[in-house]
């Protein structure tokens, strides 16, 4: 066998071992991904990370945040809005989430509704949430955002 022979038999190998050690994301549940990533917001807003707790929303302007102010859209303007009612740690307080129902809508669309709280030294605050993830770019971010 040439060396070019064996080269291209390392090359192939090389790939086929690289891509099965690799998950694929449209192998991984949906569901799973979608709950891992809610766990991660809540680990991020705990340690006082907006910006990482803001890393599970669609970095786009077509982003849809329906709060208690009414809708508003983009993902900077959630940011700043975020920023603006938790300017520190202490206000952001401990976030807890509990997904009632999660519906997989599609090969690339999840449905979560369920209920949040925030508990902080001054006061507990709760409310709900419905929310539109969607896989994009090969991550799944939050489209829409409807939380009263």
């Amino acid at each position: 066998m040439t060396k070019i022979g064996v080269v291209c038999i390392l090359i192939t190998a090389c790939s086929l071992l690289f891509s099965a050690c690799t998950p694929d994301v449209e192998q991984i549940n949906p569901i799973e991904a979608v709950e891992t990533a809610m766990q991660q917001q809540e680990i991020d807003w705990n340690n006082g990370n907006i910006e990482g707790f803001m890393s599970s929303y669609w970095n786009n302007e077509d982003l849809i945040f329906i709060g208690r102010r009414g809708l508003s859209k983009g993902w900077q303007t959630t940011l700043d809005n975020y920023k603006k009612s938790y300017p520190d740690k202490e206000q952001m307080g401990r976030l807890m989430f509990q997904n009632d129902t999660l519906i997989q809508m599609g090969a690339e669309v999840v449905f979560v509704a369920g209920r949040w709280s925030l508990f902080r030294k001054a006061d507990t605050l709760a409310g709900a949430y419905s929310l539109t993830w969607e896989l994009k770019n090969r991550n799944w971010v939050i489209t829409t955002d409807h939380s009263s």
